[in-house]
């Protein structure tokens, strides 16, 4: 009787899922004006080109192909994709800037941490920021934090970091999960992949208000004599903002194209998505179960969108996760050094924007009860591990899949067109 009603709440969370996706669809084809927009050669040259690549990668994932000849279809695919749109140098620039804060977050974290992959990425990851972030802020009040002068410091830690550490880079530990040995496991890492890759192609000819008004042009507006310290007179509200994320990309400013900024939040919105796998992972999840999480949170609209802008909300969103990441870990292990973590990540998350403030508000003081709880000698609090480690996802996960393949083309669309929705919502004013 249990399972049975275990079985009925699934279905029920299926069909709920489903409608709420269904319904945004008929809302945005109804009109005219949207169908006027899917005829676009935007829509049907670059839908066809990001299936006919998922297609591939698919294809090649279930073939069980040797991995030479697998790793050579993949570069392959990616590099005639991406040199077709222009975007092969940031989507480079993007991988050299992830191994540098990755290699840099990992010589300052514990090299023996008992934690998933995922986990040991997101850490390295914030951690690898935070150092990059102590270094512009020394830089600053030398005077020497201009966008040339970052992209010059940021090679040379990141290059120092690598060869300090001698390991292989992420880049390759990644790909094993496209040649993995589970079919499904390498269907879910074709699809991630092939959505960071249209991202890249896509940022190549969208641009939107906010972005230009501050992110684009962050050397002139955050540090034009050299320093973020300096006052400059500025009224607006905007300028006043917390100033994290515009300082992190501001070394890509000096580069020629705003591909090059866009590259550095589309590596966030990957983060983002690994974070997600490796909750999924803390509570309890296998791999390929967490995998696929991580390919719905990528499928969310709210986050491949703003993955295309140079504005802070995905640092934000990534950082206010790993901070939740941080709390299950200190829950489920009930080890307090993590909570130190959780208040750390949400400080960031407040650098990055004001709207973080409610949500690291609620984490915080979460987090305290918890601490507070295991510092009177609890274990922990039985309410918070019953939601940290719970196994309810058994019943669901078959239900998972079906909505997941369901959404595959629904968030295809939704990446391809982004910026025209909000001025075909413009136009019907």
């Amino acid at each position: 009787m249990n399972q049975r009603l275990q079985q009925i709440g699934a279905a029920s969370l299926l069909l709920a899922a489903t409608t709420f996706i269904v319904l945004p669809l008929v809302s945005y084809f109804e009109r005219p004006v949207y169908l006027w927009e899917v005829s676009l050669p935007a829509f049907t040259q670059g839908g066809l080109e990001a299936l006919a690549l998922l297609a591939l990668f698919a294809i090649a994932a279930t073939l069980r192909l040797r991995k030479g000849a697998h790793l050579a279809l993949l570069g392959g695919g990616i590099f005639i994709y991406l040199r077709l749109h222009a975007v092969e140098l940031p989507f480079l620039f993007a991988l050299a800037w992830l191994e540098g804060i990755l290699a840099t977050g990992a010589i300052f974290s514990a090299r023996h941490e008992r934690s998933n992959a995922g986990t040991l990425f997101s850490i390295r990851f914030a951690l690898g920021i935070c150092v990059w972030i102590c270094g512009a802020l020394l830089l600053s009040l030398l005077h020497l934090a201009s966008a040339l002068g970052l992209l010059v410091y940021s090679g040379l830690l990141f290059a120092a970091a690598i060869i300090i550490l001698r390991k292989k880079p992420f880049t390759l530990t990644a790909l094993k999960y496209m040649t993995h040995r589970d079919r499904w496991v390498g269907v879910c890492s074709a699809y991630i992949l092939v959505s960071v890759l249209v991202l890249f192609v896509r940022s190549s000819n969208v641009i939107d208000f906010d972005s230009i008004w501050y992110g684009l042009r962050s050397e002139w507006v955050l540090a034009p004599y050299g320093s973020i310290f300096d006052r400059l007179n500025l009224i607006g509200q905007v300028y006043h903002y917390p100033k994290l994320f515009e300082l992190l990309t501001l070394p890509a400013n000096a580069l020629i194209d705003f591909g090059f900024v866009y590259a550095l939040n589309i590596c966030v919105y990957f983060a983002f998505g690994i974070a997600a796998f490796a909750l999924m992972r803390v509570a309890g999840m296998r791999s390929r179960h967490a995998l696929l999480v991580m390919a719905l949170a990528v499928c969310m609209p709210v986050m491949s969108t703003m993955a295309m802008t140079a504005k802070p909300d995905l640092l934000g969103s990534y950082f206010l996760l790993v901070g939740s990441l941080f709390f299950a870990i200190a829950i489920k292990r009930a080890e307090p050094v993590w909570y130190l973590g959780v208040f750390s990540t949400v400080l960031l998350g407040l650098s990055t924007k004001l709207s973080a403030i409610p949500f690291g508000g609620l984490l915080s003081m979460a987090a305290l009860i918890a601490l507070g709880w295991q510092l009177r000698g609890g274990r922990s609090a039985p309410w918070l591990g019953n939601i940290v480690g719970t196994r309810a996802y058994r019943v669901s996960i078959r239900y998972l899949r079906a909505d997941f393949s369901g959404v595959l083309l629904a968030h295809l669309s939704y990446d391809w067109l982004p910026h025209s929705w909000r001025q075909a919502d413009h136009q019907n004013v």
